[in-house]
């Protein structure tokens, strides 16, 4: 939770209590495929948050949702992902 707080700025995030994501709102205007594109660039992979959102709803104005998967990776590692995350989405709004 701290690199989430430390790295990806405003984004609205659930602290789970348990479970395998943290799911987020990024703030940010660029669409989803550019999203993801940038970061298999940098060698980080997720799933697209769309799928995951429940229909006929969609994320607010200006925010993709995300997940972030913890489970399988130690704290340093998923800290050094969420950096990496964060940087991509600052490079991008520009």
């Amino acid at each position: 939770m701290v690199a989430v707080r430390s790295f990806l700025g405003d984004a609205l995030f659930a602290a789970p209590d348990g479970g395998y994501f943290i799911s987020a709102h990024l703030s940010t205007d660029v669409d989803e495929a550019t999203f993801l594109a940038a970061l298999r660039a940098e060698g980080i992979a997720l799933a697209p948050g769309s799928a995951f959102y429940p229909p006929p709803a969609t994320p607010p104005a200006g925010t993709l949702f995300i997940r972030l998967p913890f489970q399988a990776l130690n704290p340093d590692d998923f800290a050094f992902g969420v950096e990496l995350l964060g940087k991509v989405a600052e490079k991008l709004s520009r």
